[in-house]
């Protein structure tokens, strides 16, 4: 207990590193490891999330801040889905900046990118059964809810570019989360797929 409670290592690594009791039952002791990956030490498959386990005549010792975890992995994977978020937003609003205030040219081929792509902006924003089912279970987030702020932000940034809001008055496309796409998606999906299909299994 002094070791946990004195170890700055374990809390300031809390969830990658653990310290590990490895009982040697031939010589009669045991061998107390401080500090060890906690990838290295993989529990049982019938306890995969549980905070303490012995194995193979392994202990694992670890901090507990009140959180299991599984409960802990799911923040930090929404935490670096968030930041993944943030900077695509802000890596598309630079571009359109410089595109829509920039050259003439680059003005009108922007401009003519909006006009084309607007029909099926508010698609992204409709829920379907499944979206309102994830809402209902604490999953995802209401699409409605964020329509107010997605038009904000879109209207916004096209203003700072100099950019003509499009109309919605005009035709918008429908359909896609039920399953109904053009033959462009089987061409998108082909050019999707090329690396894992090249190289099956490659991760990074």
């Amino acid at each position: 207990m002094a070791r946990v409670r004195t170890a700055s290592g374990l809390w300031q690594m809390f969830g990658e590193l653990v310290d590990v009791v490895q009982l040697r039952y031939r010589e009669g002791k045991a061998v107390y490891m401080e500090e060890v990956p906690r990838c290295l030490c993989a529990p049982p498959e019938d306890q995969a999330m549980s905070d303490n386990w012995m194995r193979n005549g392994q202990c694992r010792v670890e901090p507990d801040y009140g959180l299991k975890h599984y409960q802990l992995h799911g923040i930090r994977e929404r935490a670096k889905a968030l930041k993944e978020a943030q900077y695509h937003l802000r890596h598309t609003q630079q571009w359109m900046l410089r595109l829509g205030d920039g050259t003439d040219e680059s003005h009108r081929r922007l401009q003519d990118a909006v006009d084309d792509l607007w029909c099926f902006s508010q698609e992204l924003l409709v829920p379907d059964s499944l979206n309102h089912a994830l809402v209902a279970a604490g999953i995802a987030v209401d699409l409605e809810a964020l329509r107010s702020l997605w038009r904000a932000t879109v209207e916004q940034t096209l203003r700072e570019a100099t950019l003509e809001i499009p109309s919605d008055a005009q035709y918008m496309a429908s359909g896609s989360r039920g399953g109904y796409h053009t033959e462009h998606l089987g061409y998108l999906l082909a050019e999707m797929q090329v690396l894992q299909r090249t190289h099956p299994g490659a991760t990074w």
